[in-house]
């Protein structure tokens, strides 16, 4: 306890020391790691709290609000693609019992729980002293500040067609082929591939049937899908997309 105690007054002091001199009059070097990180710790927990500092990344995990994360108002959002196949998630828990409630099949018990896709709105919470946050999937930036997506994330449109949202017949409107597919949108890309369009009899328009084939989601990074299109299919792009033609391989 005495420990604790004195490496606290030791955390305060430095603190106090920062707004005056900061590192002109702190010696660093010396500090043992315990000492270094408990600073560290109480620095990082209100630098977060504040507009300026546009938020904290929590990755999957549990926090606790007063521990890990300040309480009070903030705005939270998925802000950059993740490598999960799983939309990003996350619970809050009124506090540690609940959350315990929860893990042991008491499914109802939270306060409340929300998807965060890169391609959803922002949301906004109130922190309170002892609630805990349990982030799955992903990581979910919280700020104090409204969130642009831009200021994390810029996602540079690869080289290829751009196709945007819109029906396209395969054999007219795109070669048949075997196309590489990126993202055309820093919220990703989607489309969908029919076998056939089919027709309105009473005046001659078509629409899409059941007949899908397939449908192919593209996160806004490097990688990509395959899709190998054939005469006569349907393309639908629900979210822009890019669209490489592969060659076949030649030898001389």
């Amino acid at each position: 306890m005495k420990k604790a105690f004195a490496l606290l007054v030791t955390v305060v002091l430095l603190i106090s020391c920062s707004v005056i001199g900061f590192a002109e009059d702190i010696d660093f070097e010396s500090m043992d790691f315990e000492t270094l990180q408990a600073m560290k710790n109480a620095l990082d927990y209100e630098y977060f709290s504040r507009p300026e500092s546009k938020g904290i990344s929590l990755s999957p995990g549990d926090y606790t609000v007063g521990t890990d994360i300040k309480p009070g108002r903030y705005f939270f959002k998925t802000v950059e693609p993740c490598t999960s196949n799983y939309t990003p998630q996350v619970y809050l828990y009124k506090d540690k019992e609940q959350c315990e409630s929860w893990d042991n099949g008491n499914y109802g018990e939270y306060l409340f729980s929300e998807y965060c896709g890169l391609d959803y709105d922002q949301k906004s919470v109130s922190l309170e002293l002892g609630n805990i946050i349990r982030v799955y999937s992903g990581s979910i930036l919280f700020s104090k500040a409204s969130i642009n997506q831009e200021d994390y994330y810029v996602y540079q449109v690869p080289e290829g067609t751009y196709v945007p949202a819109g029906v396209y017949k395969v054999g007219e409107d795109i070669p048949v082929g075997k196309y590489r597919v990126y993202s055309g949108t820093i919220l990703g890309g989607k489309i969908k591939i029919y076998f056939r369009e089919e027709t309105y009899n009473f005046d001659g328009s078509w629409h899409l049937g059941y007949d899908k084939l397939v449908e192919v989601d593209v996160k806004p990074t490097v990688v990509y899908e395959t899709v190998n299109l054939e005469e006569g299919q349907v393309v639908l792009v629900e979210l822009d997309v890019v669209m490489k033609k592969q060659a076949k391989l030649s030898f001389d």
